[in-house]
């Protein structure tokens, strides 16, 4: 059976994508002038994760994206802002830099929460990372 590698996002809307884009062009320009490098995502796929599910059998996608649109149906629309930074792993070379969440954190922890249950009702396998 096919599996694809899923997670759950939240897509950071216009126009904090641009600005978070042009941020990262600022800092890649001084890592690069320094003798760095590093590969930076477009604007469009700038993300919060959800939930990671790991590979997951195809023909779970149909019961698993009508499980979330239910269980987010009913969700309230929030506001968020971004301030400071981090890198994944926390030492060491990064492999992720991020905008970390100023105001808001609070609701992306109670949807991530909705659809962690949405997921486990619906039959979810666990993630094969944390």
């Amino acid at each position: 059976m096919a599996k694809s590698r899923l997670f759950v996002a939240w897509r950071v809307p216009e126009p904090a994508a641009s600005a978070l884009h042009e941020l990262g062009a600022r800092v890649r320009a001084s890592l690069e002038s320094a003798g760095g490098r590093a590969r930076w995502e477009d604007a469009a796929k700038l993300h919060a994760t959800l939930h990671f599910l790991g590979d997951v059998d195809d023909s779970l996608v149909p019961a698993l994206s009508s499980a979330l649109a239910a269980a987010t149906a009913e969700d309230a629309a929030f506001g968020v802002t971004f301030g400071g930074a981090g890198q994944f792993p926390e030492r060491g070379k990064p492999r992720v830099v991020f905008a970390a969440v100023a105001t808001g954190a609070a609701d992306f922890v109670r949807l991530a929460e909705s659809v962690a249950r949405a997921l486990v009702i619906a039959g979810a396998p666990k993630p094969d990372k944390p």
